[in-house]
């Protein structure tokens, strides 16, 4: 299976948004450039970007070959999928992984609790009426598969030990640009205060 592409799934939301503010904090920056804005204006800029990205569009959910990435806002988790033992999405995805949970922003439910809407809930707790996206739906299910799929290649039995101890190779890659860019980021701010 590690011949097969990269699947990749819809983010739930924030890429409009989160073009809409690069774009405004590019313009801003230039405009500061051609103002004489001083460093700390555009060390504030430069976070505020890198933010953004990481916020807004940096976060996907994708299978690649028998590992599940979750790619977040400063860093990847890398999962193997016959270590997956629950998938769910609410507002957020949401990956148990023995004692663990792993969670992305790129999938999950549209929050309507922000404009005074409350989502009806059954006497177990379970959420009515309202149904994730398809893309949402959609991810939770090939994710599912997926990992029953790995997990019967790998002969490995549901919340067996072996299971469990799969998910110790759980794997997290920090985003070192993004990182990088951060430090330069409050760096510009730092400086740029000391020398105004």
């Amino acid at each position: 299976m590690h011949g097969d592409p990269e699947e990749r799934f819809a983010s739930s939301g924030g890429v409009a948004s989160g073009v809409a503010t690069l774009v405004l904090l590019a313009a801003a920056f230039a405009l500061g450039l051609r103002e004489g804005w001083g460093l700390a204006a555009h060390g504030v800029l430069l976070v505020l970007a890198v933010l953004a990205w990481g916020a807004l569009l940096r976060p996907r959910v994708s299978i690649d070959g028998d590992r599940l990435r979750l790619r977040g806002v400063l860093s990847t988790t890398v999962i193997p999928l016959a270590a997956v033992q629950e998938v769910l999405v609410r507002q957020v995805l949401a990956v148990r992984v023995g004692e663990r949970t792993f969670t992305s922003p790129a999938v999950g439910r549209r929050v309507k609790r922000a404009m005074g809407y409350h989502e009806p809930v059954s006497a177990d707790g379970a959420m009515l009426g309202l149904a994730a996206s398809p893309e949402a739906e959609l991810a939770q299910s090939r994710i599912r598969d997926a990992a029953l799929a790995a997990r019967k290649r790998a002969g490995l039995e549901e919340w067996s030990p072996e299971q469990l101890a799969l998910g110790e190779q759980v794997q997290r890659e920090a985003a070192w640009l993004e990182l990088g860019l951060l430090v330069v980021g409050v760096g510009l701010v730092v400086v740029g205060l000391l020398l105004g």
